[in-house]
């Protein structure tokens, strides 16, 4: 699932605002398989600080979870826009000299995950 944004560089006010929409689609989402494993991934547009004519677009992508119905979604989706923020500082602040000028996507991974239950035995 894609989210298309408003072009802004306010990546770190635009992905907690997400976080809404994508907990209600992922508790429904939740209601009707019981178990799914997600990743969050943000597409932002940088620019060259030197070079007003250079830009590139790089994706910064979370881990993957894995979540059920009693998954306080919410928490989990703030660790993963905390994880993309930590990343998106990161690349930006070692001395690159590119800038965030847009967010241009939000994007929701969702694969059906049937999670491990109970132990199992091994005899060799």
């Amino acid at each position: 699932l894609k989210m298309p944004l408003l072009p802004s560089p306010d990546y770190a006010s635009i992905l907690p605002d997400s976080r809404v929409r994508l907990t209600y689609l992922i508790k429904l989402l939740l209601a009707r398989e019981g178990s799914l494993k997600l990743y969050l991934a943000v597409q932002l547009q940088l620019q060259k600080l030197v070079d007003d004519e250079e830009q590139q677009s790089l994706w910064f992508t979370s881990s993957a979870a894995e979540i059920s119905s009693t998954t306080d979604v919410k928490v989990v989706l703030e660790d993963k826009f905390r994880l993309i923020i930590g990343k998106i500082e990161e690349n930006v602040s070692r001395g690159s000299g590119w800038i965030v000028i847009s967010m241009q996507n939000l994007s929701l991974m969702v694969t059906l995950h049937r999670l491990q239950i109970g132990g199992g035995t091994y005899l060799p």
